[in-house]
């Protein structure tokens, strides 16, 4: 595999691992702010169309929540630094998978 190819599967990986604990750290200590974003976590296996479009609309609210200022809000230090850490691995996830249609 090309050194594009690791580092993808690289940004990827750290991106679940990071939405992961993000969600979980949420869910123990800011609980309201984890129900009011919808409950994300990643997809589960049901097949049920209502899941899995609640998933997705929980995810977006989290993109949402993790590119504005509303953690600012909570005035938790460690949130606010899994927010820049999961901005930098969403953003350097979806440059890399744009650099693929560019690569020649």
């Amino acid at each position: 595999m090309a050194p594009y190819g690791y580092a993808i599967t690289l940004f990827v990986l750290g991106y679940l691992v990071s939405f992961t604990y993000f969600t979980d750290y949420l869910r123990r200590v800011h609980h309201g702010t984890y129900v009011d974003l919808g409950e994300p976590k990643l997809m589960t296996s049901s097949r049920s169309v209502e899941d899995q479009s609640k998933l997705l609309l929980a995810l977006l609210n989290s993109w949402g929540f993790i590119f504005s200022s509303a953690h600012t809000q909570l005035e938790d230090f460690r949130l606010s630094m899994f927010v820049w850490w999961m901005r930098i691995v969403i953003a350097g996830s979806l440059l890399l998978f744009v650099g693929l249609f560019f690569r020649s």
